[in-house]
């Protein structure tokens, strides 16, 4: 099992709720020795599909398919593995 993983929030519309869900989960991270190594404020996953849905387009899907199980193997890592 990785030592990674990649969850996206759609965050209350509520300041408060939004408040509250981040301070809980910076505790939960705390609490267990986690780590954030990285963060944005857009849907990174969704940012993704449509890159990897060009990179089809442009060299084909089975250059993005051997990227992307390359990359699930441990050839190839991304800049803070």
């Amino acid at each position: 099992m990785s030592n990674f993983i990649t969850h996206v929030y759609k965050l209350p519309s509520e300041e408060q709720a939004r408040v509250s869900f981040l301070e809980e989960l910076a505790k939960l991270v705390a609490r267990h020795g986690a780590e954030v190594t990285g963060g944005s404020k857009f849907d990174e996953l969704g940012y993704i599909e449509i890159l990897e849905q060009e990179f089809q387009k442009e060299l084909g899907f089975d250059a993005a398919e051997d990227l992307r199980q390359d990359y699930e193997r441990g050839r190839l890592s991304a800049p803070l593995a």
